[in-house]
């Protein structure tokens, strides 16, 4: 519950430490580059665990539910890497 309770602001500065210059790690930046771009594929995909044309809204929600443990994993790797240069 505490990792959903700090999503909103672990991405915020995750998001804008990528684009700085000092920031993260190029493998770091990868990895989040690389979900991202799974998750909108798997949004734009038509292939589905539940496909939306025979399960309406619940097919929805098996795509937002994907994208949303996908931002939970970018917030988990930010919080290493910030402990990680705590630790330093």
């Amino acid at each position: 519950m505490e990792r959903i309770m700090d999503l909103p602001t672990l991405l915020r500065h995750a998001f804008r430490e990528m684009f700085s210059v000092g920031g993260l790690f190029w493998m770091f930046r990868i990895r989040i580059f690389l979900c991202l771009i799974g998750a909108l594929l798997y949004l734009a995909s038509p292939l589905d665990f539940l496909p939306e044309a025979l399960f309406g809204i619940l097919g929805f929600l098996d795509d937002f539910f994907v994208i949303f443990l996908l931002l939970i994993y970018i917030s988990i790797m930010y919080r290493e890497v910030v402990t990680q240069r705590l630790n330093r």
